[in-house]
This record gives C-alpha cells, sequence and structure tokens, in this order.
C-alpha cells in the first residue's frame, strides 16, 4: 500500500512525494516465518516399477505386431545383401521339442529353428544368425558344458545376452536357454536397418552389447546346415567330438565362417596344419608310430632350426636341448607357442 501527499516544504511546493507504507515490523510486529511448500517426491521403487510396467505393456505390443505381421520387423538389408535367401518368418515363442534323452534329435530340431533366424532387440538391432553351438548342462551326458550351480534351469524358450569373465577379460555372448540345453551364437549378420557387418565367435558385437527385450523369428522354410565339432580348447573330454556345432551351408560355401579346429590338415601355414593334426589324433586316441613320422616331417617344412638360429636340423634330443636353452634366454623368433609344438611333434615316441 502508497500514501500520497503533497510536500509542503519551501523547495517541493505543488510538488507530489510517494511514501512507502511502514512494515509490520517497523510498527513492532514481528513477521511469521513463512515455511516453504515441500514437493512431493515419488520414492525411486514405485519409479522402477512404473518403468518396469510401461516396458513390460511395450514388449507385449511387441509381441502381439511380431505374431501377426513378422515381416514388419525384418531388416530388408540382410536380403538385399543376399537375395537367395526365404524372406518368410514367423515368432517363436518356445521349443517344444528339447529332450535331454534324445540330444541329437534335439539338436536337429534347434538347427531347423536357429540356423537363418532373426534375432530382433527391441533397441532395432538385429543377429542373422549363421552358426550355433548347443551345449547340455547336465555332466553325464556334456562333460563339456559349463555349468553355473547357482542357475536355475528355465523351462520355456529365454534370449539373453550374457556378461562372461576370464581373468581380466570379460565379454557378452549371445544365448538361447530352454530346459538343460544351451545355445550359443558364434556367428551371423548384425547391424540395424540401416547398416549391416558380419561377425564369428563367441564375442557379440559392442553395437549390441546393452540390447533389452530380444524376439527371435525362425524362417519357415528352414535353412541346410553343416554338422561339425565345437570348437573347444580341451578336446580330450568324452563328449568333445560330438557334432553339435551347426553352420549354414550357404554361408560356408561363401566362406563365411569359423575353421574347424580338426580339420586343417591343408592349412597354408604348417605350424597350424600340424598342430590340427596333433590334436586331432590326441582326440581320437590314435597317434601311432606311423603319424609320428608324418608330423616329423610336416614340422621339417617349417624348416623351424633356422628360426633356432641353426644352420641344419639336428637330432630330436639335440633339438629339445636347444629348445631348453631358448627358454632360458636365447632366441625370440620362436614364439612359446611354435615351441611347444616341436617339443610335441620330437618328443612322440612308438
Amino acid at each position: 500500500m502508497c500514501i500520497s501527499i503533497i510536500d509542503l516544504t519551501t523547495s517541493n511546493i505543488g510538488k507530489r512525494a510517494t511514501l512507502e507504507a511502514p512494515s509490520k515490523r517497523q510498527l513492532g510486529f514481528a513477521a511469521p516465518q513463512e515455511t516453504p511448500a515441500k514437493r512431493l517426491r515419488t520414492p525411486s521403487t514405485v519409479r522402477e516399477i512404473d518403468a518396469l510396467i510401461t516396458a513390460l505393456q511395450l514388449y507385449k505390443e511387441r509381441v502381439k505386431l511380431a505374431s501377426s505381421s513378422p515381416e514388419v520387423f525384418l531388416p530388408t538389408i540382410v536380403f538385399e545383401k543376399h537375395p537367395a535367401l526365404p524372406k518368410k518368418y514367423k515368432l517363436v515363442s518356445d521349443f517344444k521339442f528339447v529332450d535331454v534323452g534324445n540330444v541329437e534329435n534335439t539338436i536337429y530340431q534347434l538347427q531347423q529353428s536357429i540356423i537363418h533366424s532373426l534375432i530382433i532387440s527391441h533397441e532395432g538391432h538385429f543377429v542373422f544368425v549363421t552358426q550355433f553351438e548347443g551345449y547340455v548342462k547336465d555332466k553325464e551326458i556334456d562333460d563339456v558344458a559349463i555349468i553355473n550351480k547357482l542357475e536355475k534351469p528355465v523351462n520355456t524358450l529365454r534370449t539373453k545376452l550374457e556378461t562372461c569373465q576370464e581373468g581380466r577379460n570379460a565379454w557378452k555372448e549371445l544365448k538361447l536357454l530352454c530346459g538343460q540345453f544351451e545355445v550359443v551364437i558364434t556367428g551371423g549378420l548384425y547391424g540395424s536397418y540401416t547398416e549391416c557387418s558380419g561377425y564369428l565367435g563367441v564375442s557379440v558385437p559392442t553395437m549390441l552389447c546393452d540390447d533389452t527385450s530380444l524376439l527371435l523369428f525362425s524362417p519357415v522354410i528352414p535353412a541346410q546346415s553343416i554338422a561339425c565339432v565345437r570348437m573347444l580348447r580341451n578336446y580330450m573330454k568324452k563328449q568333445s567330438l560330438k557334432c553339435w556345432l551347426r553352420k549354414s551351408k550357404y554361408f560356408a560355401d561363401i566362406g563365411f565362417t569359423t575353421p574347424s579346429p580338426l580339420s586343417l590338415d591343408n592349412h597354408k601355414n604348417p605350424y597350424v596344419a600340424i598342430c590340427s593334426k596333433v590334436v586331432r589324433h590326441a582326440a581320437n586316441r590314435s597317434l601311432n608310430k606311423t603319424v609320428s613320422k608324418e608330423l616329423q616331417e610336416k614340422l621339417k617344412e617349417t624348416r623351424y632350426w633356422e628360426q633356432m638360429g641353426l644352420t641344419k636340423a639336428l637330432s630330436a634330443k639335440k633339438t629339445l636341448k636347444k629348445l631348453q636353452d631358448i627358454k632360458t634366454g636365447g632366441t625370440q623368433e620362436l614364439s612359446q607357442a611354435k615351441r611347444l609344438l616341436i617339443e610335441v611333434v620330437l618328443n612322440t615316441r612308438y
């Protein structure tokens, strides 16, 4: 409130002045303490639940659309690059044929559904599967499988990205789980609706690592596939030679596939060829005098002695002695892997 008066001082006669009304404090009244309005916050747990409900609703809508119109989800870029591939797909929600009592039949049924399948994420990325490895989470059936005792088998199909770690190295694998069966995707095309690349191996490309809500689409017409031995580190276990790796024949024919570690006898690198033959015969328990002689003849093609600083090949005994000297500070031209392979071949006696 303002009060207007006529200032009657001599110097300001006729001029209007404006005076501020006195405050309550000036009049002797204490001003009441103003309490700021409190802002009501939604508890974080409630927000998280709301977000999950929203995500679930969106997922249900995606599944409904994927069931009725799977063609909407297909990345056309794959079929533009490979026009010979069939384009009819269906959404897969379960593998009812999984049976640990008949592993071979289950693997066959899996190849029908998974080779050339499309796994599409909520983020719009895809993997077009060209090969996979099958495992059974039962040591009596598959002593190669890695079993986590804290992980319970799922009764229905589950598609997931799983973090794996060994020492300081960590990576993500794309897996399909159903019952005691585990399928690890080991190769495929990947990308978005505008780009497409390829990858081979268990490690999923970075683009896909944080993707969610994965949907699986299988080809209506199953693709032809090739049965191979799985890519392992230890081929001395009972089930290590099971042909539970499946590869797309179409992509294998054009060279997009992982090599078969036990079938590299004709590899251009003689060390690789020798190693493949050693592992295969060891796994099959078929090492004998004839094989040993063949390996030693093949080893001579590498002229390994030159990498050891020698002018000619020595006897097996002298070569092994020289290798021991190299380990303690000799030439570094031979890698540890090559030294080990030479030792294995020269030490094989029958």
